[in-house]
């Protein structure tokens, strides 16, 4: 099992157990990703659960830290993550955040250069607004210097990859295949923008040998440069909602991202 999806089985599991007894157990939590912390605020903004917080005080105090969108306008703290920040309804009202992101990652010069941080970013960020149709949109980032990587988190409540291309007659039967088709290109805009996870996949995977990994709906994918595994999700592990983690060297080099857009 890889650890992204182990990171968010672990999501899954705190779920389940949260909607049996109307309580988020965190106690026994030692360590928490963006794969399963993101989601996990999202559960807690939809539902009016209990939460016991975790006995270690690092992570107790982690979590309090980066779920307080108020520090995203801070300037004096490590850049070696990005709080968890909304998202806000009116796309004309990103590029402020958008922009404050940039900076606060040096223009991503230790992800991948400044093209291909602002890309991944922009892109997934646009695409959020383009096809999602989200009430909540979130988006975080944490640096793990020992591990040598960095993860990347986005997630919205929208109407999934797949129901994205029912709405305009193109649906798949099985939600896994949706977002392969959205990885390979397929668009519902015609000779207008698809998904934007194509070239993504190519500048994370092949150019920066980084990971992605996508859930949405009862689907989800994984990427690495030598290896695209689906899942069909039983009920214990759908996402009502898109979830994009992209795992990439931390640092990383300089990525020629024209090398790997579409011609």
């Amino acid at each position: 099992m890889s650890e992204l999806w182990a990171n968010y089985r672990e999501f899954c599991q705190f779920r389940r157990m949260a909607e049996e007894s109307q309580v988020l157990d965190l106690s026994e939590l030692n360590f928490v990703y963006p794969t399963t912390l993101l989601p996990l605020t999202m559960l807690l903004v939809r539902n009016n659960y209990a939460v016991k917080l975790p006995r270690n005080s690092n992570v107790q105090s982690y979590i309090e830290v980066v779920t307080n969108a108020a520090r995203f306008d801070c300037q004096s703290w490590k850049k070696s993550y990005l709080p968890l920040v909304p998202l806000p309804r009116n796309q004309d009202e990103v590029i402020s955040i958008l922009q404050t992101i940039y900076r606060i990652h040096d223009n991503g010069r230790s992800c991948g250069g400044e093209d291909a941080f602002k890309y991944l970013i922009g892109e997934l960020v646009e695409n959020i607004y383009e096809h999602s149709e989200f009430s909540s949109s979130w988006v975080m980032a944490q640096a793990y210097e020992r591990g040598g990587h960095m993860d990347i988190c986005f997630f919205d409540d929208g109407i999934t990859i797949n129901g994205c291309f029912r709405k305009h007659g193109m649906g798949y039967e099985r939600d896994s295949e949706a977002i392969r088709g959205a990885i390979e290109g397929v668009t519902t805009k015609g000779e207008g923008r698809g998904y934007g996870l194509n070239s993504n996949v190519a500048i994370f995977t092949t150019g920066m040998k980084g990971a992605i990994f996508i859930v949405s709906g009862q689907g989800a994918v994984e990427i690495q440069r030598d290896s695209f595994i689906e899942y069909d999700l039983e009920k214990t592990y759908e996402l009502p909602g898109t979830l994009i983690t992209v795992r990439i060297p931390y640092p990383a080099r300089v990525v020629n991202i024209y090398d790997y857009l579409e011609k």
